[in-house]
Parts: C-alpha cells; sequence; structure tokens
C-alpha cells in the first residue's frame, strides 16, 4: 500500500514538473516575443521621432521665411516701392477665376519647355508631376495633348517618388513636401516650380502668382545656374 502511495506521489511531482517546464517554455517564447515587439516598435518610435523633428525644423525654417518676407513686403509697400525681382510688393487683387487662373499657369509650364534645355535620358516620355492636388493637372493634361516636348510625348501625372520628372509642379497643398522631394531630386536634371515665391530662398527654381487678371512668374537665377538644366537668358527677360 505505502508502496503504490509513493508512486502515485512520484508520478504527480514527474507530471508537475513537465507541466511546469511546458509552462516555462511557453512563458519563455511569450517573453521574447513581446521583447521583440518592443524593439520593433522602440525602432519605429525613434524613426517617427527623426522624422518628427525634421519636420519641425522645416516648419520652423518657412514660418521665418514667411514673418521675414512679411516684413519686407510691407516696409516695400509703405515706401510706394516695388522690386524687379519676384512679387516682393504688394500684389493687385485676384481678378481671375480659378479656371482661368490654372490654364494660363499651364501655359506658362509648357512654355518654359521651349527655353530650357534638359540632358538626354532613355526617358520614353517627357514627365511632369503634381506634387499635390491642384487643378493644375487637368489643365495642363488638356493643354499639352498630342504635344511634345522635342521628340518626347508629354505626360502629366501625380508625383511618384519613383518615378524620373523632368518639371515637377508644386501646388499650394504640396507645398510642405518640398523639402523633402528636392533633396530627392536635388542631383537630377528636373525644373522645380511652385505658387510661392517664399521657397525660391530654399531652392524652387521658378514661382507662378497671379497679378490681378495677370499670372506671373518669378525666376531664381542662382538656383538655376546651380542645376543641369540649360536655361535661355529671353527666360530671364521674360520673368517679372
Amino acid at each position: 500500500m505505502k508502496l503504490r502511495f509513493v508512486a502515485i506521489i512520484i508520478s504527480a511531482l514527474f507530471l508537475g514538473a513537465c507541466v511546469s517546464k511546458k509552462k516555462y517554455k511557453q512563458m519563455s517564447e511569450l517573453a521574447q516575443s513581446k521583447s521583440s515587439e518592443k524593439d520593433a516598435l522602440e525602432e519605429v518610435l525613434n524613426r517617427l521621432a527623426v522624422e518628427n523633428d525634421s519636420l519641425n525644423k522645416w516648419l520652423v525654417e518657412l514660418d521665418s521665411l514667411y514673418r521675414t518676407e512679411k516684413a519686407r513686403n510691407e516696409a516695400l509697400a509703405n515706401a510706394g516701392k516695388r522690386e524687379g525681382r519676384g512679387y516682393v510688393g504688394k500684389l493687385k487683387p485676384k481678378l481671375i477665376s480659378a479656371k482661368e487662373e490654372y490654364e494660363k499657369k499651364a501655359l506658362f509650364v509648357y512654355s518654359f519647355i521651349q527655353y530650357i534645355v534638359w540632358p538626354v535620358t532613355n526617358s520614353e516620355s517627357f514627365n511632369i508631376g503634381i506634387v499635390g492636388d491642384s487643378p493644375i493637372k487637368n489643365s495642363l493634361s488638356n493643354y499639352v495633348a498630342e504635344k511634345r516636348a522635342g521628340k518626347l510625348p508629354i505626360k502629366v501625372e501625380t508625383y511618384q517618388p519613383d518615378k524620373v520628372y523632368h518639371i515637377l509642379f508644386f501646388s499650394e497643398g504640396g507645398l510642405s513636401s518640398f523639402n523633402k522631394v528636392k533633396n530627392k531630386v536635388i542631383t537630377m536634371p528636373v525644373l522645380l516650380i511652385t505658387e510661392n515665391a517664399l521657397l525660391e530662398k530654399i531652392g524652387s527654381h521658378v514661382s507662378l502668382y497671379v497679378d490681378g487678371a495677370k499670372v506671373k512668374f518669378s525666376a531664381n537665377k542662382n538656383a538655376l545656374n546651380k542645376s543641369k538644366l540649360k536655361v535661355s537668358n529671353s527666360f530671364y527677360s521674360l520673368a517679372d
């Protein structure tokens, strides 16, 4: 009887040990999984922190540029003066509809092709990317239909990071992406066009704007000289 009781006790202890080992293994695997998830989460958080810092610096820089330009504009307006480069003086109120505005801007973008030479590439089309939503995409698509840049058909599309472009147009909605996109294409022969002259201070090539019933443009000659584009002198004479 005693031997049987002892055998039962030993069996129970053995079974308990097996269960404990199995439970320990499960707990160990769970801990390892949680640790991996924690490491992955920390990596994501660190990357987001870096991107957030970069974005904050960009916003601070843009805000500084805005304040500087605003103060400069007010000083010029009070003095009754207007500089020749860029639209730094007081502009006339807009007197054209959005449709007219973007039809005229589309005409300008196409006209720029006539004054600029891009290096020869293996591209099968002349690509224009639109950064941010903008009515100019439809206006420009309609305007350049069946037209060519040299021997290449012209293609207008929403900007895609993995594509190669000849022109990038930054709409008002796409201005926050300017610095990031510019840094990505800075070594490429790409004409950067914006709707805000402030961005000329950090590398945009051309700015389009409305002055009364007219659409005008300013050219950043310093930035264009540093690009891989060959720009006709006539181009600068057309800039306001």
